[in-house]
């Protein structure tokens, strides 16, 4: 375990609590078992007795950074100490290049749709990660507009086709109270992307233009002309409309082969908790206020009644602003190191799409 940062440990802890916190909280990572003093004393090197780590494990307990399983003479870290752990002792090494290649792959290509795109992603991190993974769809308002068609479904129905920078398609039916024929509909895409092009921003900035336009004197415009701007603002509209909804839950179940999560009432109400789509999207955009790795240990994670989970988060950006986040939920005890790196690539290759630099 690397050296901790003496500015930030809490002043109640000396170096040996230190020491044996965290030769505990390394063998709680790698099994979920109860740890003893008998053992702690011969694997680690402590050059202390069994009596004299007992001793100071049961100051740690004391302090709240471990507890005693009813069932167990041993002891396990509580999500206090993970959280010493994670911002004192943790060292993060950037994700090796055949795990680099492992995550490149599940993108071999990259979908051109975003839900398709998005559920990639769950997939990519979940498969790599062995935990469940969260996915945010990005705000496409904040994405570069490569075009824009129309197509006439039946008379009153009108499919808006909106691609991307990079490629990524969004679809919008649209229902109109004018009759219109495909060639007219022809006729609006090459007006708005015209519109576009003079623009040269995100679809924000598109759309704040179409709504500028929809508020000027429409006696300039020819009837045409108005109806596509129309148009236009409604398809992009429509897609921040629909931004809450945007949320890809991938491998709920890997808390089935969790030893911690083995009563199955416990498991249930996980899922409930993950499947509460609202609370998990304001955790997601709680992370979006800071940069870099955002981890939310227990009940800092806000998942009803769970305090041995983890939430591994970060957000992916576009060329000048956030566009969602990406993260992964697992046992409190799970390999940070191991995990941290996988989040990291993954968001900076997410982020390297919707820019249009692969695919």
């Amino acid at each position: 375990m690397s050296e901790p940062n003496p500015k930030s440990l809490p002043p109640e802890l000396s170096q040996r609590d230190l020491c044996i916190l965290g030769a505990v909280i390394q063998d709680y990572i790698l099994s979920p078992e109860p740890v003893g003093s008998r053992m702690l004393a011969t694997s680690h090197g402590l050059e202390m007795s069994p009596a004299t780590v007992r001793n100071v494990m049961s100051d740690l307990e004391a302090l709240g950074y471990l507890k005693k399983p009813h069932t167990s003479a041993g002891r396990i870290p509580t999500p206090k100490a993970f959280r010493l752990y994670v911002d004192t002792f943790l060292r993060v090494r950037p994700l090796p290049r055949r795990d680099r290649d492992r995550v490149n792959r599940g993108y071999d290509p990259p979908a051109d749709e975003v839900p398709t795109l998005m559920r990639q992603t769950g997939r990519v991190l979940h498969e790599l990660t062995r935990h469940a993974a969260v996915v945010t769809t990005p705000r496409l308002s904040q994405t570069k507009l490569r075009h824009v068609s129309f197509v006439r479904l039946r008379e009153d129905r009108v499919l808006a086709v909106l691609v991307t920078q990079s490629g990524v398609v969004q679809n919008r039916a649209l229902t109109v109270d004018f009759p219109v024929t495909q060639d007219e509909l022809d006729k609006m895409t090459r007006y708005l992307e015209e519109l576009f092009g003079k623009s040269g921003g995100s679809l924000g900035e598109v759309r704040g233009r179409l709504k500028k336009d929809l508020a000027a004197d429409r006696a300039s415009y020819d009837d045409l002309m108005t109806r596509a701007v129309d148009l236009g603002h409604r398809a992009l509209s429509a897609l921040d409309e629909s931004r809450k909804q945007d949320l890809i839950v991938a491998g709920e179940t890997s808390f089935l082969d969790a030893p911690e999560f083995a009563d199955r009432e416990r498991v249930r109400a996980l899922l409930d908790s993950l499947s509460e789509k609202e609370a998990l999207l304001r955790i997601l955009e709680r992370a979006e206020k800071s940069p870099g790795i955002q981890i939310f240990i227990g009940a800092d994670s806000e998942l009803t009644g769970e305090a041995d989970v983890s939430l591994i988060v970060a957000s992916y950006h576009g060329a000048s602003s956030i566009l969602g986040t990406l993260g992964v939920i697992g046992p409190t005890r799970m390999d940070y190191a191991r995990v941290i790196p996988y989040v990291e690539y993954t968001a900076d290759l997410l982020a390297r799409i919707f820019d249009g630099e692969l695919g």
